[in-house]
């Protein structure tokens, strides 16, 4: 994706060109992976609201609520792949997204690669 097509992403306010849970916007393939699956876990286990709140730990949680639900809805949706590393560090993501929304964190997103010149 060029810079002037991330730059017309991060303000266009359209829907036709944001469209929220797809990350579009993310060039990387296996990290956009895990970013549909969480965000798609998430939303098909109603647990917006838990995500939201402060957690300690995601990777190392015991909470029912992330291990028979979230993480097993992932499982279920055909991602498989995560280490607990790679399974707190989506969650942190997601938790971003639920305190301050998805166009923020894409912004953000974009924003870094563009300074770093990626």
């Amino acid at each position: 994706m060029s810079k002037e097509e991330q730059t017309e992403l991060m303000t266009l306010e359209s829907p036709n060109t944001f469209i929220h849970g797809k990350f579009d916007y993310i060039n990387d393939a296996n990290y956009k992976e895990m970013l549909v699956n969480a965000y798609q876990a998430i939303t098909q286990t109603e647990t917006w609201n838990f995500v939201k709140k402060p957690c300690k730990s995601f990777m190392f949680s015991d909470d029912t609520i992330i291990i028979n639900l979230i993480s097993k809805k992932m499982l279920e949706l055909g991602y498989c792949g995560h280490s607990g590393s790679s399974f707190g560090y989506i969650m942190r993501d997601m938790q971003y997204i639920a305190q301050n929304s998805e166009k923020k964190f894409m912004k953000n997103y974009l924003s870094f690669y563009q300074e770093k010149n990626i």
